[in-house]
């Protein structure tokens, strides 16, 4: 069979002499270099998290505090380290700051040491740190605000684009993909709507599905989907219990499936299985 045309960018990249460089560094360097930038996403994670469903800029506009609105210096900005240092307070108005700013970095941090025990110092790992990034951007305003903003999705696509011409080319995939993932969505929410009698499914939601046809093979669709589910339930459970509310945004649930799905898809096809096969006893 014909392989599909790759763009030839994709198969050099990795001899890019700052990805080159990196691989000289001693793996406990690489290692903190890692959870350092991590941190410091984090920290982006936080600035677009309460920006992007404001309308605000996230790139001109300066960084204040949320309580006296006072402009923050760079040591006010520091990752993580900033908030130990000043024992979780402003260091201007003293008041205390939301767990939500340390708790996103060093969660970003986490996820970007796992991109790089799966992909190493390569091109694979940019696109899936660039991922996770979006992903928990996504997350965090979904949580916050029951919204998956336009301008997100259109990122993740282009992202998904690339990912998807590095593994398999440009091929018909790159159509079908997210035309299955629209299409399944919108039967999900079309089903569910009609079994509850109200909006099961939203449509950023829908939008979601598929743009995460870009990034999945045909046979990891339905494993994506019904392990959103299972990531679903458990945490709208947890959600219920500790936020009293009963509506419950999906989008979480999508978002870190998919990530799980990209990044271990063998793994995450074995524990369907696993799940298929217990149910079914």
């Amino acid at each position: 069979m014909k392989e599909s045309p790759r763009i030839e960018i994709f198969q050099n990249i990795n001899r890019f002499p700052v990805i080159a460089l990196l691989e000289t560094l001693p793996p406990g360097v690489l290692l903190c270099f890692v959870a350092a930038l991590g941190l410091v996403f984090g920290s982006f994670v936080t600035l677009a998290s309460a920006r992007i469903p404001q309308g605000d800029s996230i790139v001109h506009t300066r960084s204040r505090c949320p309580s006296c609105l006072h402009v923050l210096g760079f040591r006010d900005l520091l990752p993580l380290f900033s908030w130990l240092l000043q024992q979780g307070r402003c260091r201007y108005c003293k008041v205390k700051i939301h767990f939500r700013y340390p708790l996103i970095e060093l969660i970003q941090m986490v996820l970007f040491l796992s991109c790089y025990f799966v992909a190493g110092i390569s091109f694979e790992f940019i696109v899936l740190a660039l991922l996770s990034v979006m992903l928990l951007i996504l997350i965090v305003i979904d949580f916050e605000h029951k919204i998956i903003p336009d301008g997100l999705q259109i990122a993740m696509a282009i992202v998904g684009v690339v990912y998807h011409v590095m593994h398999s080319g440009i091929d018909i995939a790159l159509v079908i993909g997210p035309l299955s993932g629209f299409a399944s969505a919108m039967a999900l929410r079309l089903l569910f709507s009609w079994w509850k009698e109200q909006e099961a499914l939203g449509l950023g939601d829908v939008k979601f599905l598929a743009v995460a046809g870009l990034f999945l093979t045909p046979e990891l669709i339905i494993p994506f989907l019904l392990m959103s589910g299972v990531i679903g339930i458990a945490t709208a459970m947890v959600w219920q219990k500790v936020s009293g509310e009963k509506e419950f945004p999906f989008g979480p649930a999508l978002a870190a499936s998919l990530f799980l799905c990209v990044l271990l898809p063998e793994q995450y096809n074995e524990a369907y299985r696993q799940l298929i096969s217990w149910l079914a006893e």
